[in-house]
């Protein structure tokens, strides 16, 4: 079987993924007898590859992996008496990962230490080049391509002087720059987030970490969370709402925002002996806004809440159950299947949960009514399952009377019979039903945050 299974898979693939070691290094061997010594070593490495104790290979691998090896040292030695520095190094690093990659199969090829002694001279006059040309560039704020110059010096000599300090500076002073310069212009978002890139490169970096705080001071909104009003049957409603709002805007990832809920609020109103249960309308509203400190109101209306936790109803149906009749065929007893109607119970039922709410953002600078939303969410859930005490691998479903054979009729309905939960309670459909609509709120906060603060 395991046989069958490996020439089918060789036909798939043409048979070359079947080509062992020995195929290889024949064909290496001929190739090198004609003088292809690059396509030869390419042979013996795949060879290798599959079995790496593969003596002949291994021989093979030696020679013309040296010859290639070589070819790449003379390449190097070219590029050096033409006085191509960068290209000579890469040249000599060209070489040395063919090295490696030959050595990975378990053949060592042999770099003479004159071709290492002109590397080094030849590296050193390649990191002298780009170290001048990086300090020009930073001198004439081409920061970009500095970095790229001081980041190719840290490749071949990460200590080399001062190139990576210069590196750095290549790439904090333009974000800096641009930090600065938006902090200036009032837009206290983009500033941040480029000097918190500053910062976390090098927290000390000139007066990056001052300036990023300076940005999340002036840009901080803060929002006021006034109580909800009710205007359902259902009481507390409005505090249900209120507190699976605070839940969803302290969910907001804003280092902008900063939200005063109610706590935070009755302490403060204590000390001016004032009552938070006494806002009745939007101008109250916004002179509590004001002597919490905040810029913004949040308040808002429940208007309606509608729960029906419904009742699982029983229901006697029918199917059909197979077994197994004895039939006297031509003189032979033969065992035929028949169906039999059987009843069994179902189950069903439906809860539900509904919200409709509506919210305010109001400007406390200017009276204006920044964003309203009516929020109306539906949360439902439902179960219908079936019980008997029949073996279920032997019932069938019944449709207008008639027995059904089909595979995923007869599956769907046997797997009534495995499914059996019950109906969430009114409770929990109306906490699903909160948290959803004050994920909607949040949203529309999240999306005013990204207006007023840039």
């Amino acid at each position: 079987m395991k046989t069958n299974v490996i020439l089918f898979f060789c036909l798939l693939t043409s048979f070359t993924a079947c080509k062992g070691p020995k195929y290889y290094t024949k064909l290496g061997t001929k190739q090198e007898a004609s003088g292809l010594s690059v396509e030869a070593s390419e042979s013996y490495f795949s060879a290798l590859r599959q079995k790496r104790n593969y003596v002949e290979a291994q021989a093979g691998m030696k020679r013309t992996g040296q010859i290639v090896l070589n070819q790449k040292l003379v390449e190097f030695g070219r590029k050096k008496t033409m006085n191509t520095p960068r290209e000579a190094v890469y040249a000599y690093v060209s070489a040395q990962e063919y090295q490696q990659k030959i050595a990975g199969i378990g053949v060592n090829l042999e770099i003479s230490d004159m071709y290492q002694s002109d590397f080094d001279e030849v590296k050193k006059a390649y990191i002298n080049e780009l170290y001048e040309k990086g300090t020009t560039q930073l001198e004439q704020e081409q920061f970009k391509e500095a970095e790229i110059n001081f980041k190719e010096i840290s490749k071949f000599d990460p200590n080399f002087k001062d190139a990576k300090d210069l590196q750095d500076i290549a790439y904090l002073e333009p974000l800096y720059k641009d930090g600065k310069a938006m902090f200036e212009a009032g837009r206290y978002r983009t500033a941040y987030e480029s000097l918190s890139k500053v910062v976390e490169k090098r927290s000390n970096y000139k007066d990056a970490s001052a300036l990023k705080s300076k940005s999340l001071e002036k840009g901080t909104v803060t929002i006021a969370l006034l109580p909800f009003t009710n205007g359902t049957k259902s009481s507390g409603a409005e505090v249900g709402l209120s507190a699976y709002t605070l839940a969803a805007l302290t969910s907001i990832k804003d280092p902008f925002l900063r939200i005063v809920d109610r706590e935070n609020m009755m302490t403060i109103l204590q000390e001016q002996k004032l009552q938070l249960s006494g806002i009745v309308d939007d101008k109250t509203a916004v002179e509590v806004g004001k002597i919490v400190g905040a810029q913004i109101i949040l308040t808002g209306s429940i208007l309606k809440l509608d729960e029906k936790k419904g009742n699982v109803v029983r229901e006697r149906r029918t199917a059909f159950q197979a077994f197994q009749e004895k039939q006297v065929s031509n003189g032979q007893t033969i065992m035929v299947t028949k169906y039999r109607p059987i009843e069994f119970d179902y189950y069903y039922g439906k809860s539900y949960s509904a919200i409709d709410a509506q919210m305010k953002l109001i400007s406390l600078q200017t009276g204006e009514l920044l964003k309203t939303a009516l929020i109306n969410k539906k949360v439902e859930d439902e179960v219908f399952y079936a019980r008997t005490d029949y073996n279920r691998e032997s019932l069938y479903p019944n449709e207008g009377g008639n027995v059904q054979t089909a595979h995923d009729k007869v599956q769907g309905f046997r797997n009534l019979f495995t499914i059996q939960r019950d109906l969430k309670s009114a409770e929990e459909l109306s906490s699903e039903a909160y948290k959803q609509a004050t994920a909607d709120m949040a949203q529309q906060v999240k999306s005013l945050m990204l207006e007023l603060v840039k």
